[in-house]
């Protein structure tokens, strides 16, 4: 069960990672211009650079490459 387990968590990519998460915050988030906000800033400066990489193998060096 926790090799399964393992498993699935290395084959979710960021993209679907945030997706699960961004479900979960955009009920708490009121305003409609940040729940636009969130996904439109992943897709022009995050999701091209790691948006399909599994999650777990995403870097420091991946998050500094995004963010410089």
């Amino acid at each position: 069960m926790a090799e399964r387990k393992e498993a699935l968590a290395k084959s979710v990519s960021f993209r679907e990672a945030f997706a699960a998460f961004f479900a979960i915050r955009q009920k708490a988030l009121s305003n409609a211009k940040h729940l636009q906000q969130w996904p439109a800033t992943m897709e022009t400066y995050v999701f091209p650079r790691i948006g399909n990489k599994a999650a777990s193998e995403i870097t420091h060096a991946d998050i500094l490459s995004i963010l410089i």
